[in-house]
């Protein structure tokens, strides 16, 4: 894990992986979603980003992350592991209940050994109807840093759409949390 983040931040620091700032305005998220931003984000490139979304930071990769699953059905996988037996990867299925796509989360979110601790779950609007919103605790394992995360969701027409913000606990997550609410409430399917 220590030798990608090197040759990863290595490549970046290059200049070989372009950042595309996305914002003010509106903004769509993998073709289906429209998200109205009051301020600039850097959209990720695809190396980074789940098969079915995208990844958006403020600060950089290793600081803060806003994470979006677009549009995944029955057996899509949050992300795909280089090396990892697909057959064993958790699979959506479209009839989980809101705990069980935390729990979904959770398991991509500690393969790599950090961990994960739920603060709460409740319902929350989302894409302009029912969803859920999370709040948790990790820490990192390949730094031992803190990070706080916040996660809304919903099921639309049998399919999962979700954002997800983590940053360190200390000062990144409580500054860019107001922002990230902004734009789950602005979130909507269509353009």
């Amino acid at each position: 894990m220590k030798g990608l983040l090197a040759v990863l931040v290595a490549l970046l620091l290059a200049g070989c992986v372009a950042f595309a700032a996305v914002g003010p305005g509106p903004v769509k998220v993998g073709d289906v979603m429209t998200v109205s931003l009051d301020g600039k984000w850097n959209r990720a490139p695809s190396m980074f980003a789940p098969p079915k979304g995208e990844v958006w930071t403020a600060e950089g990769i290793p600081v803060d992350r806003l994470t979006f699953f677009v549009g995944l059905a029955d057996n899509d996988v949050l992300y795909r592991s280089q090396g990892a037996d697909e057959k064993k990867l958790p699979k959506f299925r479209a009839g989980m209940h809101p705990n069980e796509i935390v729990e979904f989360y959770e398991a991509y979110a500690t393969a790599d050994g950090s961990s994960f601790t739920l603060i709460k779950l409740e319902p929350a609007s989302f894409l302009g109807a029912d969803g859920f919103r999370f709040e948790f605790q990790a820490v990192r394992k390949s730094d031992e840093v803190r990070l706080s995360g916040v996660g809304y969701g919903a099921l639309r027409g049998g399919k999962l759409y979700m954002m997800v913000y983590t940053a360190p606990t200390i000062h990144f997550f409580p500054g860019y949390l107001p922002r990230v609410e902004a734009i789950a409430r602005s979130a909507r399917l269509g353009a």
